[in-house]
């Protein structure tokens, strides 16, 4: 008997320990089973937070990989799927993730100071966005980027969006808006050539559906070459010394500016045409008109302009503005005429000359 409770004490003590050890085994595959899946998790997340993908959660049991969230586009979806696959070949990916509804309405906005831009707003994907940026980081200094994938883009978004980014980076600065297909845009072009290009091109967008307001603003351009020499010659008259050709002081600061309008007008000629009144002989008064335009032409030639883009030529008494019975008609008769031609040959037409 004393030999037969022994044994069934050894066997119970037997038992219990290949239970104890059963559970232990069990309680580490458990536990180490749970940390793989926790670690699982993390890694996945990790991954998923890296490729810009926050919207996304994961929970793993086992081989069974479940993907949750609101993901913005159906791409999206089927990218962070293809992330977990790539990183758990061997797993079971059950991807029961939503779909946002499409935003109304489809915003972008850009705001462009010359150096910076920045962009607000949404693009349908990763490729849209990088048709998007690629073109407006070769073109600014820096970019600053909040552009959120989502669905409800307009028809032709992936083409009109390029084009207005392109011309508001064209410019100083401005402000680009678009509201699905009604767009506003503003800036400074910096010339009025430029306005007249952008205004064109952006002209084209309509016949993609698009409805554009365009105030962009541009410098009046510069007066032409004529509309100069006229301001010139409204400071004061040519002087000169009574009965000679030297030049008196006073005509200077109108001669100056006369060369520096030259100097900006290279594709133009001057023509210096000299006249006189009634009085004397009148072979004598062509020599003095000659002289008279000379003296102005060598003056125009001591400050840098080139004598051969000068004509001088004296009328003498042949043309007359006014009556030659007064006083005040014989001075007005007594002047010096400019006129800008253009560069076409070394011989102005005869008539080429104005007051």
């Amino acid at each position: 008997m004393k030999r037969t409770g022994s044994r069934l004490s050894s066997l119970a003590i037997m038992t219990i320990s290949m239970l104890a050890f059963a559970l232990l085994v069990l309680f580490t595959l458990r536990f180490c089973s749970s940390q793989i899946e926790s670690d699982t998790q993390e890694a996945s997340l990790k991954e998923l937070r890296g490729k810009d993908m926050p919207w996304a959660s994961v929970a793993v049991h086992g081989k069974q990989v479940r993907l949750t969230g609101t993901a913005p586009t159906e791409e999206a979806a089927h990218l962070a799927e293809q992330v977990l696959a790539e990183l758990w070949p061997d797993a079971v990916i059950n991807n029961a993730t939503q779909i946002a509804e499409p935003v109304q309405p489809y915003t972008f906005e850009a705001r462009y100071d010359g150096q910076t831009i920045e962009l607000h707003g949404y693009v349908r994907n990763r490729e849209t966005r990088r048709m998007i940026l690629q073109p407006v980081r070769m073109q600014v200094g820096s970019a600053l980027i909040n552009l959120q994938m989502r669905e409800g883009q307009p028809a032709d978004w992936e083409r009109a969006i390029p084009k207005l980014l392109d011309s508001l980076t064209r410019m100083r600065s401005g402000r680009l808006t678009v509201k699905d297909q009604r767009v506003v845009i503003q800036g400074d072009a910096g010339s009025a050539g430029l306005k007249r290009r952008l205004l064109a091109e952006l002209n084209e967008l309509q016949t993609m559906g698009y409805q554009v307001k365009a105030d962009i603003t541009a410098p009046p351009p510069p007066p032409s070459c004529e509309a100069q020499l006229d301001a010139a010659t409204q400071l004061g008259t040519i002087e000169f010394e009574s009965g000679g050709a030297t030049l008196q002081p006073a005509s200077y600061p109108i001669l100056t500016r006369i060369a520096k309008i030259l100097r900006s007008c290279f594709k133009m000629d001057l023509v210096v045409a000299g006249h006189t009144d009634s009085r004397g002989q009148r072979d004598a008064n062509l020599l003095l008109s000659q002289q008279r335009a000379d003296a102005v032409k060598d003056y125009l030639v001591s400050l840098g302009v080139p004598a051969e883009r000068i004509f001088a030529r004296g009328y003498g008494e042949d043309e007359p503005i006014a009556s030659n019975r007064t006083e005040v008609g014989r001075a007005r008769n007594r002047r010096i005429e400019f006129m800008l031609v253009p560069k076409q040959g070394r011989t102005p037409p005869a008539d080429a000359r104005t007051s």
